[in-house]
C-alpha cells in the first residue's frame, strides 16, 4: 500500500495501476492456493479481506484528492466495513464460527478495483463518468451488505 500511494503521488499512474493489479492478482492466486491445497486458516480468512480493504481504501483516498466525489464512495465503503465487522463479531459470539466471502462480496471487490483503476489511469475523467461509477459502486456495496446481512441473520436466527 505505501508503494502504491508513493507511485500515485509521484505521478506514476501506470506503475500505480500495475501495482494495484499485482495486488489484486496475488490475492486471487493466494485464495486459489489456499482453497486448492486446503490451506485455509482462520487467520488467513481474517487478514486477507483486511489487506484488500486497505489497498482499496488508500487508493480511493489518493484518487479522492483529484476527484472529491470519490469521498461519497469512501464513506459508504467504510460504513459497510464497520457494519460487516459488527456482524462478524455477532456471528462469532452466537455461533462460534466465522463466515467466508461470498460471490457477491468478491464481485464488489472486482467492481471497486475496476473503478479505482479507471480513476488512476484516466487522469481527466469527466465528473459525469466519475459519478456514474460512484453510483454503480455504491449500489453494489449496498446490495452486497444487504445479502450478507440476510445470510448472517439466518445463521443467528
Amino acid at each position: 500500500v505505501p508503494i502504491i500511494v508513493w507511485a500515485y503521488f509521484n505521478s506514476k499512474r501506470t506503475i500505480t495501476a500495475l501495482l494495484i493489479l499485482f495486488s489484486g492478482l496475488t490475492d486471487v492466486v493466494d485464495g486459489y492456493i489456499a482453497r486448492h491445497y486446503n490451506m485455509i486458516t482462520p487467520l488467513g480468512k481474517a487478514l486477507d479481506p483486511i489487506a484488500d480493504k486497505l489497498t482499496l481504501l488508500f487508493t480511493f483516498i489518493c484518487v479522492c484528492i483529484n476527484n472529491p466525489i470519490i469521498g461519497v464512495l469512501i464513506v459508504i465503503f467504510l460504513l459497510k466495513e464497520v457494519f460487516m465487522s459488527i456482524q462478524g463479531l455477532l456471528i462469532i459470539k452466537y455461533t462460534g464460527t466465522t463466515y467466508s466471502a461470498k460471490w457477491y462480496g468478491k464481485a464488489v471487490t472486482v467492481i471497486l478495483y475496476a473503478v479505482v483503476l479507471t480513476h488512476v489511469l484516466w487522469t481527466n475523467i469527466s465528473f459525469n463518468v466519475s459519478i456514474i461509477l460512484v453510483i454503480i459502486s455504491s449500489l453494489s456495496i449496498i446490495i452486497s451488505l444487504v445479502l450478507y446481512t440476510m445470510k448472517i441473520y439466518n445463521k443467528i436466527d
